[in-house]
């Protein structure tokens, strides 16, 4: 796993947390528990869609990297007849 990676799956981990401390009162404890709940869940549905976009982003090159090896297979195929 390379670095941008992990530094992804990080931050994702620290927004969902984040959230759930934040919903469960450990996380602005002195705020109203309708304005918790609302920064919380808004932490989370974050959480989600981040973590959506940094799997698309990951099967995108992976498939990216599928298609260049099939190029190169391809091309090596067809030279040697």
């Amino acid at each position: 796993m390379k670095v941008p990676a992990v530094i992804s799956y990080f931050i994702l981990a620290l927004i969902a947390a984040a959230g759930v401390l934040m919903m469960t009162g450990q996380l602005l404890g002195a705020a109203e528990k309708s304005t918790r709940m609302v920064f919380g869940g808004m932490l989370i549905v974050y959480a989600v869609y981040r973590a959506i976009v940094i799997f698309g982003r990951f099967k995108v090159a992976k498939l990216e990297g599928r298609r260049e090896e099939m190029k190169k297979q391809t091309d090596k195929l067809l030279k040697r007849k």
